[in-house]
């Protein structure tokens, strides 16, 4: 199962900011090698010479809901300095960067791919998104999940894909790509579909290998029969007792072997 991919893919696909900043040289390398191309690079097509979708309206719709609340909840949370420089080292430069523009190229390619009415904007997955993120702005307990890890599946997962599996794709084959595709993935030319819920996991040789990470799904279960299902929330019970896994919202399996807080390194984390 390859979560470990998750933050170089994401990184490509919509950029710094978005992705792995402050968590390692590789993604924020990755990320600025691939982001200074064509906003019509991976499918969706945003056009040459200004023509085209710009992504005005996805940064105005989106970034702009989720930026402030993402950006309090991560700078309420998180004390590591690398990562919140990388925000613009106080939640109001923060907020003010992310909503002026939180999805890089993506944007232009989402909005292609809404006018088209290949993606649709599900709003009240979008709300509850804004609204976890509001909470964990108390700080302390409230910091229930990483900031980055809610932003990269529950927000940007309230944009759906609509072309139905086994129909034909043109979104690049990246973790993205379900903006494009209805519970499934652009691989190839064609969507091929998330592992169902309650399936064995992946083993990685499979045409598709993750379980439906916007619906919240991960690995769960006892080592070597681990299966596709919801990730717990604290207190839950987990099967790789002290230690970071995502089977927890949390990404923290407690010694008891039940989801607990974030620890302080993994409030930071993003979805590597």
């Amino acid at each position: 199962m390859r979560f470990w991919g998750l933050t170089a893919l994401f990184a490509a696909a919509v950029g710094c900011l978005f992705a792995g900043c402050g968590d390692g040289g590789e993604a924020v390398q990755e990320t600025t090698s691939t982001s200074s191309g064509s906003a019509g690079q991976g499918g969706a097509g945003g056009g040459e010479g200004g023509s085209g979708p710009t992504g005005m309206m996805v940064n105005e719709e989106f970034c702009g809901a989720v930026a402030g609340p993402f950006c309090e909840a991560l700078f309420s949370c998180c004390n590591a300095l690398l990562v919140l420089e990388a925000y613009g080292g106080n939640a109001a430069a923060c907020t003010e960067i992310m909503t002026a523009d939180c999805l890089g190229d993506a944007a232009a390619q989402i909005e292609a791919s809404v006018e088209a009415g290949h993606t649709i904007l599900d709003t009240a997955q979008l709300d509850q998104c804004v609204k976890k993120l509001e909470a964990m702005s108390a700080g302390g307990e409230a910091c229930t999940e990483p900031p980055r890890i809610v932003l990269l599946t529950d927000c940007v997962a309230a944009y759906r894909g609509q072309i139905a599996p086994g129909d034909a794709c043109t979104w690049t084959s990246d973790t993205l790509s379900f903006v494009h595709c209805k519970d499934a993935l652009c691989r190839q030319g064609s969507c091929v579909p998330f592992t169902a819920s309650g399936a064995m996991c992946p083993t990685g040789n499979e045409a598709n290998d993750f379980c439906n990470y916007t619906k919240g799904e991960w690995c769960i279960g006892e080592p070597q029969m681990e299966v596709c299902g919801p990730r717990g929330d604290i207190g839950a019970p987990c099967n790789h007792p002290g230690s970071e896994t995502y089977e927890c919202k949390s990404k923290n399996c407690g010694p008891d072997g039940k989801c607990a807080l974030p620890t302080a390194g993994g409030i930071c984390q993003s979805a590597g």
